[in-house]
């Protein structure tokens, strides 16, 4: 066959086997769910949360499907080893496309692939959002209403004060700190900042210990720990592992079937009742779109049907970018006693950030892009939590049904590369302090020998990376992907509920935010529920 007709038959085979409603698979097992109120697609932050909540009343029957598997082996659960969980096939693997505005580089983009999700990966930083980054979320997630469900979701043990008890969601600072981050703690006030004895009250700032999703045993507090395994019993909960939906059948205005891919085979689930979509920031936007949901030239350029025009899909990537300056030393550092970052500093609307949010993770390794070799060092990892960046997430042409291409756009904006300069003299002014005097610091990267703006802002896009936390891409607004119930715009029974939805990204590591979507996102649906119910009973 030449290669012209080649490439034309290609072309339509990816036409038809990207149709919403053809089967890929003759031989699929077509399997009732209509029995099921909710089915949930994703067994994260978010979708573990809702789950845990929905199924909470016994009249309310809930499918909870997860990708990856229903597993909890050590590297997993002891904190310590978080960083080798991202080597493991527990984390997809995914990485960005080749960033211009960062040294043109690849940056990996970890996500968890198995039941809990992210919160198996993480640093278990346990971090509540300001009052302000609700500005734009809308009346149903004022401030006051979703500081209400934080407060009914977690249980806290430290010295903060109003904080809730009687939750699901265990947290708290580490019991054994350890002493370099200690002496991080104390250097940071020296140089002029302030201590903060709970980074999750209201009005926070200045250098403290972060809240930690870690047990009494010492064991990852994940969701799936958290939400899921505690209720495994009830009678109207069903979870699903090893089980990836690969697209959603849709009849008009309402998904009728999901496609599932499970270790026996493929098969058709219907449906009848609401399908959320809770994926996480990557691969809920990459199911919408393989689903015919989004841009429609964007979907049919590359041969798959639009069925619903929804331009949003996949648009508003943000992320957190971050910049390691680290150090070496001779003096023996102890190995981690809890995990890598137990301490930080915490400063919104710094003006070294051109009045934007910093933070600046302390961790008692050397770590950075092209770090290697240090036995006994440190870093502070400096986070910029308002960046002006943005980027897009897309189904790749030469394979939509393969990893999507993941663009966040790090440093497009000049004030991000601005901010994250200006951050590098605070880093250096802590570890110039008496506190940490005798480790001896020796700067490792960026390096003094590079001190001009010039060099300084080259190291910047040769070293930032991503602090894993992807939001944005199927936005909650009028113009965005979902209203405030999380209701896909255009869709009766379809929503989304996870990091993607977010209008804005946090001044927080984003983990206990997408748990709050899961445990907020049911109590809305539970109000459309029983509406519902009373609709029926009086008709």
């Amino acid at each position: 066959m030449k290669r012209r007709s080649w490439m034309a038959a290609a072309s339509a085979a990816l036409a038809t086997a990207m149709r919403p409603g053809l089967a890929q698979d003759a031989r699929a097992k077509t399997v009732d769910g209509t029995a099921f109120d909710v089915i949930i697609v994703g067994g994260g932050a978010a979708g573990s949360a809702m789950a845990y909540r929905l199924s909470s009343d016994a009249r309310t029957r809930v499918l909870l499907l997860e990708a990856g598997p229903d597993e909890r082996p050590a590297v997993l659960t002891v904190p310590a080893r978080w960083p080798e969980s991202l080597a493991t096939q527990y984390n997809y693997g995914y990485s960005s496309v080749a960033q211009k505005a960062a040294g043109g580089r690849v940056i990996p983009q970890p996500r968890g692939r198995v039941l809990g999700g992210t919160t198996c990966l993480n640093a278990m930083i346990f971090a509540f959002p300001p009052a302000e980054d609700f500005a734009r979320w809308g009346p149903l997630w004022s401030y006051p209403q979703v500081a209400r469900s934080l407060h009914v979701m977690e249980s806290h043990r430290g010295r903060g004060r109003g904080r809730g008890t009687t939750g699901p969601v265990r947290n708290g600072p580490a019991r054994e700190r350890h002493p370099l981050c200690a002496d991080f703690v104390k250097a940071a006030v020296q140089a002029g900042h302030p201590a903060c004895d709970d980074l999750n009250a209201p009005g926070a700032r200045g250098a403290g210990w972060f809240d930690l999703s870690i047990d009494d045993k010492g064991e990852r507090l994940d969701a799936a720990q958290t939400y899921i395994r505690p209720v495994r019993s009830r009678k109207n909960l069903q979870v699903w592992a090893d089980c990836a939906v690969t697209r959603i059948e849709l009849t008009g205005d309402r998904v009728t079937a999901l496609r599932l891919k499970r270790t026996s085979g493929e098969e058709i689930l219907k449906v009848s009742g609401e399908v959320v979509v809770s994926a996480g920031a990557i691969d809920s936007p990459a199911l919408l779109l393989r689903s015919g949901i989004g841009p429609r030239e964007e979907l049919e350029t590359i041969g798959v049907t639009c069925v619903l025009d929804l331009p949003a899909v996949g648009r508003n990537l943000r992320d957190h970018p971050a910049l390691p300056v680290a150090w070496s030393t001779d003096q023996a550092i102890a190995p981690p006693r809890n995990q890598f970052s137990e301490s930080t500093l915490y400063l919104p609307h710094e003006k070294r950030a051109g009045g934007r949010t910093l933070t600046m993770a302390f961790t008692h390794v050397a770590v950075a892009p092209g770090v290697s070799g240090v036995a006994n060092g440190a870093t502070a990892i400096i986070g910029l939590y308002e960046p002006r960046s943005s980027g897009s997430l897309k189904l790749n042409p030469a394979n939509p049904t393969g990893a999507p291409l993941i663009d966040p756009g790090y440093l497009t904006d000049e004030r991000d590369v601005d901010a994250l300069v200006g951050s590098i003299s605070l880093a250096r002014k802590i570890a110039g302090q008496a506190a940490l005097a005798g480790y001896h610091l020796r700067e490792v990267t960026p390096g003094l020998e590079g001190d001009d703006p010039n060099s300084l802002r080259q190291m910047v896009r040769q070293n930032v990376i991503s602090y894993g936390h992807q939001c944005g891409t199927c936005a909650m607004g009028e113009t965005g992907v979902v209203d405030q119930r999380l209701r896909v715009r255009g869709m009766a029974n379809l929503r989304v509920a996870d990091a993607s939805i977010f209008p804005t990204i946090p001044q927080v590591a984003p983990s206990v935010l997408v748990q709050l979507v899961g445990w907020h996102g049911a109590r809305l649906i539970a109000e459309d529920l029983r509406a519902s119910r009373k609709a029926r009973s009086t008709a």
